[in-house]
C-alpha cells in the first residue's frame, strides 16, 4: 500500500522513512500528526488513532500504524520493542530498552548478511509466529558510528541530525527482508 502522505508538525520521521520512498503518487492512505497541550495526536485519514506525551513515542506509534495499514488483515500477538534480524525464513529478536545498542547490533547483524527486519519495533503475527518487516532506516547514536563506519563508510557521509539533543545519522538498510516480508521468529535474546 501507499502509505507516503505522511504529513507531520515537528515529528522527526523522514529520515526512517527514507528507504522506502517511491516515485510520487496519490497515497492510499494519510496520516496527520497534530501537538496540543498534552502531547501529539495521531490520524489516520481523519480517525484518532493515539495520543502520546512525547514525540519520540509519537514516531513510534506512527511506525506501528503503517506496519498495520500495510498489513490490514493480520492478527497481532504484539509488537515488541525489538531488532530481528535473520535469514529469509527465520529471524532472531533482540528486545531491549531505548539506547540499549539494538540498531548497532542490527548493522553488525547486517554486515555479516543477515536480513534486516527491524531495528526498533518488531511486529509478530499472532498465527504463525513470523516477524513482519518494517525496513526503515536505523537510527544510529554517535557512540556506535566508529564500529560502523568501519563496516558501512558510506554513514560518513551521511548529515548528522540532532534528535532530542542527541546526535545521530541514519543508515539505510543494505541486506533487508524484501516488503511485506516475514520470517518465522526462532530466537528471542535479551
Amino acid at each position: 500500500r501507499d502509505v507516503t502522505g505522511v504529513q507531520t508538525c515537528a515529528l522527526p520521521i523522514s529520515p526512517r522513512l527514507q528507504p522506502l520512498a517511491a516515485e510520487p503518487s496519490h497515497p492510499d492512505l494519510t496520516f496527520y500528526v497534530e501537538r496540543d497541550a498534552n502531547g501529539v495526536i495521531l490520524f489516520r485519514e481523519d480517525i484518532c488513532v493515539g495520543r502520546e506525551e512525547l514525540i519520540a513515542a509519537a514516531r513510534g506509534l506512527l511506525l506501528q500504524e503503517i506496519v498495520r495499514a500495510c498489513h490490514q488483515d493480520t492478527d497481532w500477538l504484539a509488537i515488541l520493542h525489538a531488532g530481528a534480524c535473520g535469514t529469509n525464513s527465520s529471524c532472531v529478536l533482540f528486545p531491549a530498552s531505548t539506547q540499549a545498542g539494538k540498531s548497532t547490533l542490527a548493522s553488525a547483524l547486517m554486515h555479516s548478511g543477515l536480513s534486516y527486519f527491524t531495528d526498533d519495533s518488531a511486529p509478530i503475527e499472532r498465527r504463525t509466529m513470523r516477524v513482519v518487516a518494517m525496513p526503515f532506516a536505523l537510527m544510529l547514536r554517535e557512540g556506535s558510528w566508529p564500529m560502523i563506519e568501519s563496516r558501512f563508510p558510506e554513514l560518513a557521509n551521511q548529515p548528522v541530525l540532532n534528535r532530542f539533543g542527541q546526535n545521530v545519522k541514519f543508515l539505510a538498510p543494505s541486506v533487508k527482508a524484501g516488503a511485506g516480508n516475514s520470517a518465522q521468529a526462532t530466537s528471542l535474546v535479551f
